[in-house]
């Protein structure tokens, strides 16, 4: 199973979400087990926010994941469309929100030593 997640965990919003509104925000518990055969993709990390690439209309890390799949047309393996999100979203959203915003790739133990080379499609 493969999920994308475009949100923080933090409970901070790309446009006044609950932390700005509501002064909310929730601490990531950093021990999660993913049990199963699950790749879980995210958007950032710890307390990052989720952050908009407004030209697009869409989250910065959405952008640059459908941008991949579609150049690629889904031919890529999940460590190589991990490096990818983490690299360009991290470069990408300092220079266009000056804010920093790690994708994370989190992995159930039934995987965790052949992930990288499952194929996307």
């Amino acid at each position: 199973m493969t999920v994308f997640i475009d949100a923080c965990f933090s409970g901070g919003a790309r446009n006044q979400g609950l932390l700005a509104t509501r002064g909310v925000r929730i601490q990531p518990q950093e021990e999660n087990i993913i049990n199963g055969n699950v790749v879980v993709f995210t958007a950032s990390s710890g307390e990052q926010s989720s952050l908009p690439y407004k030209e697009t209309g869409h989250g910065m890390f959405t952008y640059y994941l459908l941008k991949k799949i579609q150049e690629t047309k889904g031919d890529i393996t999940y460590g190589e469309l991990s490096d990818y999100l983490q690299r360009e979203v991290s470069i990408k959203s300092i220079q266009i929100n000056n804010k920093e915003q790690v994708p994370q790739t989190n992995i159930s133990n039934g995987l965790i030593d052949k992930w990288k080379e499952i194929p996307l499609k």
